[in-house]
């Protein structure tokens, strides 16, 4: 897999770094080179052609959404994801889901790395998958596709110029952060357990950092974002603590801001937590890009029915 390695050069040169090929030459061109290597040219469409099967089922939005979560490695954060997808309806079968750790599975050297040094697989593969994650977020984002960043959001300076980024190259997005966590020992214990079965290991005071700095980060993040949620995921169901959107950043181009449902209920249990205020209101905004007109959803083990309105909030529970 391998081609030149990195270079005191951080902007790409062609007697440097070599050739870029494939359809996303020009974006492989911007990226940097003294963190960065080049890769072969059978890598790179190897490479390519991972990045186009995650759009495959994503479709252009005219106000699409960029979700990063937020959180230690053990903390949960897919499968909270999963479960707001199953429980409220967010949709990530329309959405690029791009995910560092499923980058390294679908390296052709994986399960070798995992047979013969299973504690360092994942770091084996830490670089490339992180240019692959480079590559597919910079290609999701001119796609205009509502986008999943699964990640820790632990360097909160990258991000803020991330964000920075955004804003200015992508003023059509909205930015949502949905921080995941539990107990340090809760964390550890997902880890280790993870590590066994997948042989992507993170050693214990390298969690322990990534917990506090994910909790600076959300801090400093928080403000940037046009919404934003605290998850508590100690335990099944996960728990919604805090859900927060700012209104003139979050709400739809030209669309009035209205009041909440009358039916929205004032308290809820774990389940039915995913149907109240901005979270709702969040899942909501993004499924209005989307063609179909319901959301199902399972409250208190119950299914209901919500219709969307295209132009007004104005909702309607059917029984389910």
């Amino acid at each position: 897999r391998g081609g030149r390695e990195t270079s005191a050069a951080s902007q790409y040169s062609t007697e440097l770094h070599g050739e870029v090929y494939g359809p996303f030459a020009e974006i492989r061109k911007d990226l940097d080179y003294a963190w960065h290597p080049n890769y072969t040219r059978q890598r790179q469409a190897w490479q390519d052609g991972l990045i186009r099967g995650l759009l495959a089922n994503a479709v252009p939005k005219e106000h699409p959404w960029v979700v990063f979560t937020c959180g230690a490695m053990g903390a949960g954060k897919g499968h909270v994801m999963n479960w707001l997808s199953r429980h409220a309806d967010f949709p990530l079968e329309h959405m690029v889901c791009i995910d560092p750790d499923k980058f390294k599975i679908a390296m052709p050297e994986w399960h070798g790395y995992v047979e013969h040094n299973l504690e360092d697989a994942g770091t084996m593969c830490h670089r490339e998958s992180g240019l692959l994650q480079e590559l597919a977020q910079e290609v999701a984002l001119r796609s205009g596709c509502h986008t999943w960043i699964d990640g820790s959001l632990s360097d909160h300076r990258w991000y803020s110029e991330v964000f920075s980024d955004l804003r200015a190259r992508f003023p059509r997005y909205r930015i949502a952060i949905l921080h995941v966590h539990c107990t340090p020992d809760t964390v550890y214990e997902r880890a280790e357990r993870r590590g066994r079965e997948t042989g992507r290991f993170v050693p214990e005071d390298l969690l322990r950092r990534s917990i506090a700095e994910t909790r600076e980060s959300m801090r400093l993040l928080g403000p940037l974002a046009d919404f934003v949620a605290e998850v508590e995921n100690e335990s099944d169901p996960p728990w919604i603590t805090i859900s927060e959107e700012r209104p003139r950043a979050c709400a739809r181009p030209g669309a009035a801001e209205q009041p909440l449902p009358a039916w929205f209920p004032s308290s809820a249990c774990g389940k039915c937590i995913a149907l109240q205020g901005p979270l709702l209101d969040f899942v909501t905004k993004v499924n209005s890009q989307l063609e179909a007109p319901w959301i199902k959803v399972r409250c208190c083990g119950k299914k209901q029915k919500k219709q969307l309105a295209r132009t007004a909030v104005r909702e309607q529970l059917v029984g389910g």
